[in-house]
């Protein structure tokens, strides 16, 4: 039995809930994900958007399924932080 395949992309996600947290980050950067979405007959690979920390630590503020998506979010960000 063939398991069911959705018919759709997971929508986009962001993982902060207000603009100005950007502020708290350094630098931004592009990463393919370690994971995948089953899309129809096909794998999509998916792209994250790492904020680095002043402290180091790396963390991932948004989730896309288009690298140009995730690189717009990033230059996006950059210029929020310049802006705040």
């Amino acid at each position: 039995m063939n398991s069911p395949q959705p018919s759709y992309i997971e929508p986009t996600m962001f993982l902060f809930s207000d603009a100005k947290q950007l502020g708290q980050y350094v630098s931004f950067a592009v990463e393919t994900s370690l994971q995948t979405r089953d899309y129809r007959t096909t794998s999509v690979t998916m792209y994250t958007v790492v904020g680095d920390l002043p402290s180091g630590r790396r963390e991932v503020i948004a989730e896309f399924h288009a690298e140009g998506m995730a690189t717009t979010f990033r230059d996006m960000a950059e210029l929020a932080v310049k802006a705040l």
